[in-house]
Formats: structure tokens, C-alpha cells, sequence
């Protein structure tokens, strides 16, 4: 079952990275955009906007995650 389904909702990690890639070198790509695959359900495809998951406007969370990612920085 996984060998049908893994192809439809997934690609390949060179594929997966290219909107990472777009919106750190593309001058398409401004402050505050957010970038994923504009593909089958927004999983896979060549990069283009995506809209901003509501998670990753928590602002509370947010800080938590930094904090917790300075600290470990400090090891």
C-alpha cells in the first residue's frame, strides 16, 4: 500500500527542497512570504506561494521555539 501512496503525496528530497531554495535566492520570494509545492494537494509540485499555515502565526509558540533553540545553542 505504501508504494502507491508514497508517490502520490510525496516527492524527492531535491524536489522537496527547491521552495527553500526559491525563497532564499529568488527576488520573487519577499519578507514575510512563504513559499511550499503549488502541486497535488499542496505536497508536491514545482515551489510557488503557499498561504501561511495558522500554526506558524503563533506568536506564543513562536518564542517558545526560540527560547528553546537558544538554549540549546548554549549548550
Amino acid at each position: 500500500m505504501a508504494k502507491i501512496i508514497t508517490p502520490l503525496l510525496s516527492q524527492s528530497a531535491d524536489k522537496a527542497a527547491l521552495p527553500s531554495l526559491l525563497a532564499a535566492t529568488d527576488d520573487a520570494a519577499t519578507n514575510g512570504s512563504y513559499w511550499g509545492p503549488a502541486g497535488f494537494m499542496k505536497l508536491k509540485g514545482l515551489p510557488g506561494p503557499a498561504a501561511i499555515p495558522k500554526q506558524a502565526k503563533n506568536l506564543p509558540s513562536a518564542s517558545s521555539l526560540w527560547e528553546v533553540g537558544e538554549q540549546i545553542d548554549r549548550g
